[in-house]
């Protein structure tokens, strides 16, 4: 019994350590599965998180980027050398959470002028206070800037600043001086933290917008910077207690040799040397009296004589105006708000603006439908006078002005990148033909020759690419190596605040009066918005003060440097002159 005992012991323990080694082993591989699965995840995480870092730090918007937009200071030249946090994914200083950076930092120091990228309006104007939440107090003192402009909509924040200039409301000018930069809010040390905010809804990297633009600046800035331009505060019978440090800052750049912001009352220079203001604008001529004009487009015979006239005032042949009209407009039957042309209102545009649906071709011939801002006008005519000053205004299209034949000039335009249109060339030069526009030019002879215009099929221009009919601009990730022109002139003005800081007033019973600065975060207070605030602690309840009073001094146009582009493409200091009255 005993043997026979043992026996089914023996087996039922065999049996036991067989499962319990089964299940153990099962158990073993199970957990090693579920550890590769969750560290394939892990691993399949970090490289989405890294993809998506490297996109969003490289990221640039096909936004309309030009001399119209500055670098937030002028005062650190190298851009990316002193950009000591980039926009993009990194861990945070102090929080050392994996975060967004939602701008960059510049870092510059403590005191230095910061100056609006864009014209526009400002939006906020915040100084901090204890009851405000952690995200405004970490922060610090900042300004928001939006920009109405059609062709950029942009808005730009400005943070952590130590003193600010500007209230809610103010209209602003690109360049204009609007604090000084600090180390308020959440911050490891005195910088600059700079947004850029396309249509007000999500940072995007500003590196593109303002990198090409700040290495022309370096270069003018360091020269501006040796000159000595004297500014005066008038006189005050109050004595002030308020002077903030004589500025530079950036009035106006100009890339080429003209500036203009278009519209059909101003004028320009002839394309043949001659000027506009000797040929006044005369409405409803009648059509020129020229062989074959009854066989012409009626659109032809309409504004040809305006096109001669336009001739006479700025060298344009008439042919060109109205060839680019035809096709642009199919001779006036398609058009926006009047616009011939397809002109899009950009930032130099100080007309009236319509919206309107348009199309554009790739250079693979791919066509997209978009709608675009442009140019409005009143009449034909109006369009016509503008789209003459548009090529005058616009140093991309010089070569092509200075040909002494209408169908180079055409060309020339074309290659310039007028227009999307991969065929516009052929387009324009062919209308040119089959309507026999050229006789509208000195009767179709040729000066030079003494017979009629030959198409030479623009053998002796630059071949060029299509590129849309756009005033000079720098594009996102241009260098100074791609600016097709060979002058850029800087004018800089000297500004300076004064005048009288928010004070407390205590007046003793013999009737002296004694005023003590308010300050904030250890510093005079001259802000609206700031001393708005203050006065509303406990500590000025029931208090006499007085609000800031602060005025600007400013010589607009101090200082004018020229900067000339060498056969290498780089920049040199052609000239400097300076106001010093």
């Amino acid at each position: 019994m005993a043997s026979r005992f043992n026996s089914k012991q023996i087996a039922s323990t065999l049996v036991k350590k067989a499962i319990h080694s089964y299940v153990k082993k099962k158990f073993k591989f199970t957990t090693l599965l579920i550890a590769a699965v969750i560290a394939f995840l892990i691993l399949v995480l970090l490289a989405i998180i890294i993809v998506v870092s490297i996109l969003v730090s490289n990221q640039t918007e096909d936004s309309f980027v030009s001399q119209k937009i500055l670098p937030p200071q002028i005062y650190v030249q190298g851009l990316k050398k002193h950009i000591t946090s980039p926009y993009g994914y990194r861990t945070h200083p102090i929080t050392k959470k994996k975060t967004l950076h939602s701008g960059i930092d510049i870092g510059v120091p403590e005191g230095t002028p910061v100056q609006s990228s864009t014209a526009g309006t400002v939006e906020t104007v915040k100084f901090p206070m204890p009851s405000d939440p952690a995200s405004t107090q970490n922060a610090g003192v900042f300004v928001v800037i939006s920009n109405p402009d059609p062709q950029l909509n942009l808005k730009t924040r400005y943070l952590h600043l130590s003193q600010v200039f500007v209230n809610p409301g103010d209209t602003v000018e690109a360049g204009q001086i609007i604090g000084l930069s600090g180390n308020t809010g959440r911050s490891t040390g005195a910088h600059l933290h700079f947004e850029t905010i396309p249509d007000g809804k999500k940072a995007v990297n500003p590196v593109p917008y303002i990198n090409t633009i700040s290495e022309i600046l370096d270069i003018s800035t360091k020269e501006a910077m040796s000159q000595n331009v004297p500014i005066t505060l008038p006189a005050s019978s109050d004595a002030r207690n308020y002077e903030s440090p004589k500025m530079l800052y950036v009035n106006q750049v100009i890339i080429g040799d003209q500036a203009g912001s278009g519209g059909s009352g101003s004028s320009g220079s002839s394309a043949e040397g001659g000027t506009s203001s000797s040929v006044p604008y005369i409405p409803d001529l009648p059509p020129p009296n020229v062989p074959g004009i009854a066989k012409m487009h009626p659109f032809i015979q309409r504004y040809a004589s305006l096109a001669i006239q336009e001739q006479k005032r700025t060298g344009i042949f008439a042919s060109v105006t109205l060839a680019q009209a035809g096709v642009e407009s199919s001779f006036g039957a398609h058009n926006i708000c009047n616009n011939l042309y397809g002109i899009k209102a950009d930032s130099r545009w100080r007309g009236p603006v319509c919206k309107g649906k348009t199309t554009e071709q790739e250079k693979n011939g791919k066509i997209n439908k978009v709608v675009a801002p442009f140019r409005s006008y009143s009449s034909f005519d109006e369009s016509i006078i503008d789209h003459s000053n548009f090529l005058l205004q616009n140093s991309r299209y010089k070569t092509a002005l200075s040909q002494k034949n209408p169908y180079d000039m055409i060309r020339g335009i074309a290659r310039a990148g007028y227009a999307t249109n991969l065929k516009y060339e052929h387009d324009t030069t062919a209308l040119m033909r089959d309507q026999n526009l050229t006789i509208f030019d000195n009767g179709g002879i040729d000066p030079a020759t003494g017979k009629p215009y030959v198409d030479t099929g623009g053998i002796n221009l630059p071949s060029g690419e299509g590129g849309g009919g756009s005033s000079s601009q720098i594009s996102p990730g241009d260098t100074l190596a791609d600016l097709q022109v060979d002058t850029i002139t800087v004018v800089y003005g000297v500004a300076q605040y004064y005048g009288n800081s928010a004070v407390r007033i205590v007046r003793s019973p013999d009737g002296g009066v004694d005023k003590y600065p308010m300050e904030y975060d250890g510093r005079p207070i001259i802000n609206m918005v700031n001393y708005n605030n203050v006065v509303q602690l406990s500590q000025y309840a029931g208090k006499e003060t007085r609000a800031p009073e602060i005025q600007l001094a400013s010589k607009p146009a101090a200082i004018t440097v020229t900067l000339k582009m060498d056969k290498k493409k780089k920049l040199y200091v052609a000239n400097v002159s300076t106001d010093t009255d």
